[in-house]
């Protein structure tokens, strides 16, 4: 932690590594054999001489392995010490960057605008995002329970049978489900739900929804419009009918049948000029042409009818345009044969 800081201790000097133990020990033999020459000269008893000679070497043998050995484990606590540093700080760095991680975590599912939630295996809530939450109770804390205490029992059994296709299949499943919430509204979500594996082995089960109430109420305005468009069409005396760009009927009314005896369903998908009296066939396909050339038109002529008679029509028609080109007509016939 501090490289320039010298530690604190006893000086190097007191502390011989294994070349100084050595050079000791020599000397100190080396200074013994020559006290011992020294007294033998003297008159000294090598016996006692010996005696002391061994004496000697063992204490300073003893002391410079005393002194090697605590070098040693002086050394070892200090590589300990630095390991142990180093451990603590790894330690704190991962709690940092764990801290750091699960917070942007939080952020993103609480900013994330779909629904995201997460349930154990017995279908238990685990986590649930901000978005998720709008469509509770305020303050109602959905964690560790079951659909069945926050939906509705028709609403809750489609989910929970959801999620058990999804553990026992482990695969993903899409969907569209209907949250009924308070006050009698309801909300459509696109959701798609797929398995988790846990550290245990365990399958916990993630999903996540989109909200799809405005599209849902659009195309359910959009129905019911055409379902009114519809009725109207179908109420009327005059018939409704709509061509091609080569002038095939894609649409007819039902009132078509009512008019000229032929049902809607067996002349839709025939040519107009079919139906048409073969006198009065030069004279629509000149009408015809000037309505893909942008003009409406307006005449009248004689229809062939499945018994063979003739009914005369009055027809009424404009161009339909695609990307500035011409893709067919639409218009209506009255029948006009007692007048």
């Amino acid at each position: 932690m501090y490289p320039n800081r010298k530690r604190p201790g006893i000086p190097r000097a007191l502390f011989p590594d294994r070349k100084n133990s050595l050079a000791i020990l020599l000397t100190a033999a080396l200074a013994v054999c020559l006290d011992r020459d020294l007294q033998a000269a003297r008159g000294v008893s090598y016996a006692a001489f010996d005696l002391a000679t061994i004496t000697l070497i063992v204490l300073w043998s003893t002391s410079a392995l005393i002194w090697f050995l605590g070098v040693l484990f002086f050394r070892q606590c200090s590589n300990r010490r630095r390991d142990l540093e180093a451990l603590q700080a790894n330690a704190d760095e991962l709690r940092e960057s764990e801290k750091k991680y699960r917070s942007l975590f939080e952020a993103f599912m609480n900013h994330l605008p779909a629904a995201a939630w997460i349930k154990d295996k017995d279908m238990r809530f685990m986590f649930t995002n901000k978005a998720y939450k709008t469509y509770l109770e305020e303050g109602f804390d959905p964690l560790s329970k079951t659909v069945y205490e926050i939906w509705s029992p028709e609403t809750a059994e489609k989910i929970e049978r959801e999620d058990r296709l999804v553990l026992q299949t482990a695969r993903p499943l899409e969907g569209v489900t209907t949250l009924n919430l308070s006050g009698g509204r309801a909300a459509y979500h696109a959701a798609i739900k797929f398995p988790i594996p846990g550290a245990d082995g365990k399958i916990n089960i993630g999903g996540v929804g989109i909200d799809i109430t405005e599209r849902i109420q659009a195309e359910q305005e959009l129905e019911r419009s055409r379902e009114m468009y519809r009725d109207l069409v179908e109420s009327i005396d005059e018939v409704i009918f709509s061509l091609d760009r080569r002038g095939v009927l894609t649409y007819v009314s039902p009132s078509f049948g009512k008019s000229f005896g032929s049902a809607a369903s067996e002349v839709s998908g025939m040519n107009l000029l079919a139906l048409i009296h073969p006198e009065d066939l030069e004279n629509v396909r000149s009408e015809l042409a000037s309505v893909e050339r942008g003009g409406a038109g307006a005449f009248e002529c004689r229809f062939n009818t499945e018994s063979g008679d003739t009914k005369w029509g009055a027809v009424h028609i404009k161009p339909l345009y695609q990307d500035g080109r011409f893709a067919g007509a639409r218009g209506f016939i009255m029948e006009i044969t007692g007048r």
